[in-house]
């Protein structure tokens, strides 16, 4: 029997392409894979602000994410986002939005950036147009942060002949229908608890910390929580090691004492660098394949230095939230303490009421996106489940190659992404895709030597795992490195386990995209092992 399996493993050979693809740009495209890769190119322009998921949201009520073929074909100029006649003239005729404006133009030329012929029907000029037209009516007030505000704020400036209450059912049912799954992740909040806040801001930050936390299922192999809070000194509540159920972390929140005092920010981020995210307190290493997020949240000024810790920790692969809350905070402060881009990863609330009703919300989406950090040549496990996608990251040297080796243990199918553009590459825009079933896939890719792709896929073969032991490549030089995103979307219903292992080299691979890859169905390869396996008795 084990010979019919190695039969079956060799003989199945997988599909792979290394042509790109960027849908965003082709007009008439549609589907939600098309406007995640728009929402994601335009937070590259530092100065829009946090929508809080309103732009994704107008996409899904206006065009059902441009796949309504009834609405798009009364509008097709509109696209996506049906841009109307009115948002287009409130945009063009703004002195407000020119230095936004001028970012874009630089990022995505004047194909994207000029308005005058009305046609919207290319999916990022679409989304360009919806994004700075809520930048402008919101430039004298927050942009709505919850479902309700923001169909108030679509029926009033928006669309007048659309109802609030359509928006809320429509935006309700569809992300509780696709809520994404965190299988694993350590997740540490550091709570301002100066004498500024107040009990009962103070109170309404640890409702936060629990309403937060019990979005996940907090285990030693799934999350992982820690709690600290800092004034003038730090407070520790919790490490990672210590609670690790729900229950006992929701306890640990809620029996926290409120200190007062100074507001000391970057020693508390320092604090939790050094002492928190450390495998000694139960941070788990690279190699078990778990993301790192810190949510710092804060209500005013920091009486010292915040930008250097800060710098320090995203260095240490953390991946940062920067929450300012109230009227105190200082917004630059909160931009040098978020991860980029700050529209993902810096928020500005004015009340503490919003970390429950609007932060609660976009952290626990914005966390399911956080690419995991494949160390090289260390093996790391991934889970993904049916329905969602798995991000992760690997350095690819400069001048040289990474080979990727997926080791699938389970009877499943997915697509692998990869794009060095992207953090979440997609269907909609990629550098290269290949695809994984039940084995091992062993993926060469080479720094890329043309203008429009900085990684490139050299080949792609598929082996038992016997053929891949003891492989070895020279570490890669990870001063002159730069990172390439890997996305894996599950193509069949059943969850897909795998081991991954990256291994990176200062020499170019040799070969080429075409080297005698076939495609067989996992069906066939079976069917030719029987075959073989019989033959052969």
């Amino acid at each position: 029997m084990s010979n019919f399996l190695v039969a079956a493993i060799l003989v199945s050979i997988v599909t792979y392409s290394n042509a790109q693809q960027d849908l965003t740009l082709v007009a008439g495209q549609s589907g939600v894979d098309v406007v995640d890769a728009c929402i994601n190119k335009l937070s590259a322009i530092p100065l829009f602000s946090n929508d809080f998921g309103f732009l994704k949201r107008i996409a899904l009520v206006e065009s059902d994410f441009g796949s309504n073929t009834t609405i798009i074909n009364v509008n097709p100029a509109g696209g996506i986002w049906q841009i109307s006649t009115t948002i287009n003239q409130a945009i063009s005729g703004s002195t407000t939005l020119a230095a936004v404006l001028t970012q874009a133009r630089l990022l995505f030329g004047t194909d994207i950036t000029d308005f005058v012929n009305g046609d919207f029907s290319i999916p990022l000029k679409s989304a360009l147009a919806a994004k700075l037209y809520i930048e402008l009516i919101s430039v004298n007030g927050e942009v709505p942060g919850t479902v309700t505000e923001q169909a108030t704020w679509w029926t009033r400036y928006y669309n007048e002949n659309g109802q609030s209450s359509v928006f809320e059912t429509t935006v309700t049912n569809y992300e509780s229908e696709n809520k994404c799954t965190v299988s694993k992740m350590d997740l540490y909040f550091l709570l301002d608890g100066s004498g500024s806040i107040g009990s009962s801001n103070f109170q309404q930050s640890l409702d936060f910390v629990k309403q937060l936390a019990s979005e996940f299922n907090i285990s030693s192999e799934q999350v992982r929580t820690g709690l600290t809070i800092y004034s003038s000194s730090n407070y520790p509540i919790s490490q990672f090691d210590q609670h690790q159920n729900n229950s006992a972390f929701s306890d640990a929140v809620i029996n926290t004492n409120y200190p007062r005092g100074g507001t000391k920010t970057g020693n508390a981020i320092e604090f939790v660098r050094t002492t928190m995210f450390n495998t000694t307190t139960g941070m788990r290493p690279l190699t078990d394949g778990a993301p790192r997020i810190l949510i710092v949240l804060t209500d005013g000024e920091s009486s010292d230095d915040v930008v250097q810790p800060s710098k320090a920790i995203k260095e240490d692969g953390i991946t940062v939230f920067g929450v300012g809350v109230g009227s105190g905070y200082v917004e630059d402060e909160i931009h040098a303490i978020a991860s980029d881009p700050d529209s993902d990863y810096a928020f500005g609330l004015s009340q503490f009421d919003q970390l429950v009703t609007i932060l609660e919300d976009r952290v626990s989406v914005q966390a399911c996106k956080i690419p995991t950090v494949f160390p090289d040549d260390t093996e790391v496990p991934i889970s993904v489940g049916s329905g969602d996608t798995h991000y992760s990251e690997v350095q690819m040297p400069t001048n040289g190659s990474i080979e990727l080796s997926y080791s699938v243990t389970t009877v499943a199918t997915a697509i692998v992404y990869a794009s060095s553009s992207t953090t979440n590459p997609n269907s909609a825009v990629y550098d290269f895709f290949f695809e994984l079933q039940l084995g091992v896939t062993v993926v060469t890719m080479n720094s890329g030597e043309t203008s429009t792709s900085a990684v490139e896929l050299v080949s792609n073969t598929y082996a038992s795992s016997s053929f891949t032991t003891g492989r070895k490549k020279r570490a890669v030089d990870t001063t002159d490195t730069f990172p390439v995103y890997l996305a894996v979307v599950p193509t069949s219903n059943e969850p897909l386990d795998a081991t991954v292992k990256a291994t990176g080299s200062n020499t170019r691979a040799s070969g080429g995209a075409g080297s005698g890859v076939y495609k067989f169905s996992w069906m066939t390869a079976l069917l030719l092992a029987m075959f073989a396996y019989k033959t052969f008795l």
